[in-house]
């Protein structure tokens, strides 16, 4: 898709939600629309878009405070935008926190998607934590990447070792790609 395709569906979906600002269906839409119109911007309409963002997720809460979805959307807001946009590690903490008492299946996946600092042993844990709690789709796709990652982490494990054990790097290099 291209970038005014991001922004053209972002502009048919506003009025649409400003008749129904409670439909958590059309709020998470908007938000995925904002995620990809963000990773498909430069990095000034990155930011403009990123504070459209954090906007629409803070009105969805003013709605309606218990909007579990919009508290996880700014967890994930403020665990990974970058400093220019407003990244806050004590807000994410709050928000995650908000969630934790609220829906404890959406606080384990918020650990793992905003930004939280865990091992990938430690993310699929409360993956398969939040999977216990409630079945969800996108909880199973980030369990995925998480299993991925932890193979990449082993491999590189194992690349350290070698380094340790004095093995020319072009070896090291070509075992890498040999195992892709």
């Amino acid at each position: 898709m291209a970038l005014g395709e991001y922004e053209d569906g972002l502009c048919l979906l506003e009025p649409i939600l400003a008749e129904t600002p409670t439909d958590r269906q059309l709020q998470r839409f908007r938000n995925g629309l904002s995620l990809q119109r963000i990773n498909n911007a430069g990095f000034l309409s990155q930011l403009g878009a990123a504070k459209k963002m954090r906007a629409g997720c803070e009105d969805d809460l003013a709605v309606e405070p218990n909007n579990t979805n919009a508290t996880l959307c700014l967890a994930r807001f403020f665990g990974n935008a970058t400093g220019v946009a407003g990244c806050s590690k004590n807000k994410r903490e709050q928000y995650l926190e908000t969630l934790k008492a609220k829906d404890e299946a959406k606080y384990h996946f918020g650990r793992v998607t905003a930004g939280v600092e865990l091992t990938p042993d430690e993310q699929i844990a409360a993956l398969q934590k939040s999977l216990e709690l409630e079945e969800n789709a996108d909880v199973r796709l980030q369990l995925a990447f998480a299993h991925v990652q932890r193979q990449e982490w082993a491999e590189m494990g194992q690349f350290d070792q070698s380094l340790s054990c004095g093995l020319p790097v072009w070896h090291l290099i070509f075992q890498l790609i040999r195992r892709r």
